[in-house]
């Protein structure tokens, strides 16, 4: 079976990229868990000489880099460890009891990521859930939340590879963030 891996790459050879990031994975048979990807993988990877963006995309350096928030005001109750898939990758694993009122309830981001424009971005995830469930991920300006790229995703139990591309339009951002929320979608969860 796959393993999951994260990443924001830019398409062309000139923009920067990032390589895999957190992967959603869930507990509880009603409530999401939340697990980042690692670098290394059973399935073989092809070389990618484009520059990665993200920093500790494979969680080696532990939670270094990444923001764990869980906002207890919206009601939301969640955890994030870092742990070891036994074969010596790292994961991001985020466990919740209760995802809030609001999908940014719960969020695994990292700031500090510089976008060049104009500049075609890759974004791929592994992500996997213990039920079928919403997720968002975006890229956005740390500072006034203009969003560059965002997605909705359904995430089902099996693991599976997400992946996207979107051409930065607006000028450059040295400040931008990659944010993963797993909070509250609709009545559904």
């Amino acid at each position: 079976e796959p393993v999951p891996t994260t990443g924001i790459e830019p398409t062309s050879p000139t923009v920067p990229t990032s390589t895999p990031t957190p992967v959603p994975t869930q507990t509880q048979p009603m409530l999401p868990t939340i697990t980042p990807t690692p670098i290394k993988s059973p399935k073989p990877r092809t070389t990618n000489t484009s520059k990665k963006i993200l920093k500790n995309g494979n969680f080696k350096d532990g939670s270094e880099d990444w923001i764990f928030k869980c906002n207890s005001i919206s009601g939301a109750v969640a955890s994030n460890v870092i742990v070891d898939d036994g074969y010596g990758d790292m994961w991001s694993k985020t466990e919740i009891s209760d995802t809030g009122s609001d999908y940014w309830s719960v969020q695994l981001i990292q700031d500090g990521i510089e976008l060049e424009s104009p500049g075609t971005y890759r974004i791929s995830f592994d992500a996997k859930s213990s039920v079928t469930r919403n997720i968002k991920v975006a890229i956005r300006n740390r500072i006034t939340y203009t969003e560059y790229f965002s997605r909705t995703q359904s995430i089902k139990s099996g693991m599976e590879t997400y992946a996207y591309e979107f051409t930065m339009k607006s000028s450059n951002d040295q400040v931008a963030t990659l944010v993963f929320s797993f909070g509250k979608f609709g009545d559904s969860e």
